[in-house]
């Protein structure tokens, strides 16, 4: 059957208090912002707080990820559409509605294909196993970087989100601790084990980048010269700390020979592309 025909994806983030364009910070939902500039698709956007994420997902009939602690997650989208048949030149409406970022990277490589859209899996299923196993180091590093970041993350929330946040982070990850608690003093010795632990995952990535060492790399990206979804996993982590923690943003973008900052500043226009803004009623 052939892809659907073109039409603009709307697209929902998580709200904050940052200006725009630097109001998306989350590295779920930039992984999704990353593909939509990159590959120039037409998109809405609605920022959407904290407490309204379920009842939007249901309203969708999207189904919960999980029956953890945050079974309802953005980034979604919603993208109505005319499928074309092949058994004659007629068409039908038709809607997808889709959370998760890795199912959302996929359709919009399906839906919005080459030549007129750059893939993000330039080396097709190598780049999707490439990108499964980034992820897969990302998750270790968040892992990590708990302590470090998620404190931080309550200072850009809108207030209604800043209650949901505290509520369900202090119960699902901290065991009941504080917020505040769980924040290590700036520049203590307890902040620094936590980094050492940090970039230690993190030296894999600069080892990705760098290459194998055998002749000279080209490009800055994982799979050189061309830009993949592996690449906007770890950006969105980069952002996530370039938003809340400059800090230690500023310390990954030291580590290795410079490798993590040249993939930066080649993908910091994605980054920060935005969407036309579009209000979203949460029934």
């Amino acid at each position: 059957m052939s892809p659907p025909t073109t039409k603009p994806i709307h697209f929902f983030d998580i709200t904050s208090t940052l200006p725009s364009p630097r109001q998306s910070w989350s590295p779920n939902t930039l992984r999704t912002r990353l593909i939509l500039n990159y590959k120039s698709i037409p998109y809405t956007q609605s920022f959407i707080s904290y407490p309204d994420i379920k009842p939007l997902l249901t309203s969708l009939h999207i189904p919960a990820l999980n029956d953890g602690f945050l079974p309802y997650t953005l980034p979604a989208i919603i993208h109505h559409h005319h499928q074309p048949s092949d058994a004659d030149s007629s068409s039908k409406a038709d809607t997808t509605a889709i959370n998760d970022s890795l199912p959302i990277a996929l359709y919009l490589d399906h839906a919005f294909p080459t030549p007129q859209h750059p893939s993000i899996f330039p080396h097709g299923p190598t780049s999707i196993s490439l990108a499964i196993a980034v992820q897969h180091l990302i998750s270790a590093c968040i892992s990590r970087s708990r302590a470090l970041i998620m404190p931080r993350v309550w200072n850009i929330l809108d207030p209604r989100g800043q209650v949901y946040f505290r509520e369900s982070r202090e119960r699902g990850l901290f065991g009941g601790r504080r917020l505040e608690d769980v924040r290590p003093e700036e520049g203590g010795e307890e902040e620094e084990a936590m980094w050492m632990a940090l970039s230690g995952e993190m030296e894999v990535f600069v080892k990705m980048l760098k290459g194998d060492g055998e002749g000279v790399r080209e490009g800055v990206f994982f799979e050189g010269g061309k830009p993949g979804y592996a690449d906007f996993l770890l950006v969105g982590f980069l952002a996530w700390f370039e938003r809340c923690d400059r800090r230690m943003w500023e310390r990954m973008m030291g580590l290795g020979d410079g490798g993590l900052r040249r993939l930066w500043e080649a993908c910091e226009g994605w980054v920060d592309g935005m969407g036309e803004d579009a209000g979203w009623e949460i029934s």
